[in-house]
């Protein structure tokens, strides 16, 4: 049943006006209950109030968490897939940075335009290259994060 919330004006001098709260079927029934039971005199701004739902048990917020999993997951996998993620992102990058740069469009490989196959292979060389400097920086990357630590340097955090 919901529950609704008025400014009730009692004619007692003692008590005067009253910020109530009731439970009704309908706001006129709310009304009808603040003067019956209460004994107000006058009714006003009567809404109702809606449920706080963090102090229910059945819903329990978990966006924080799933937030913080999808992170590790993401985390773990550029870890161990470093070579190909770098890879991909260097490659997708110069391809992006090469079209603009050359002005080609994917309709002009398309046509026997001599110049579109020239600006074609410029792409196509600066996405190789760039995908291939990422996949050594990956794989750097990868052997640095597995090398464990030498006994030089365990001496040096002792």
């Amino acid at each position: 049943m919901p529950r609704y919330q008025a400014e009730c004006y009692f004619a007692d001098s003692k008590i005067g006006r009253q910020k109530m709260e009731i439970s009704a079927a309908t706001r006129q029934g709310a009304i009808d209950q603040f003067k019956k039971v209460y004994g107000a005199r006058q009714v006003s701004d009567v809404r109702e109030v809606k449920p706080e739902t963090n102090n229910t048990s059945s819903s329990v917020d978990t966006s924080g968490a799933a937030g913080l999993a999808v992170l590790a997951v993401l985390a773990w996998a550029f870890v161990s897939f470093a070579p190909w993620v770098l890879m991909f992102v260097g490659g997708s990058a110069a391809a992006w940075l090469g079209t603009k740069i050359t002005g080609l469009d994917l309709e002009d490989t398309s046509n026997s335009d001599p110049n579109a196959t020239i600006k074609g292979l410029i792409v196509f060389v600066l996405m190789l290259s760039a995908g291939f400097f990422g996949f050594y920086k990956g794989t750097e990357l990868q052997k640095w994060i597995n090398t464990p630590d030498t006994p030089a340097q365990q001496q040096i955090k002792k």
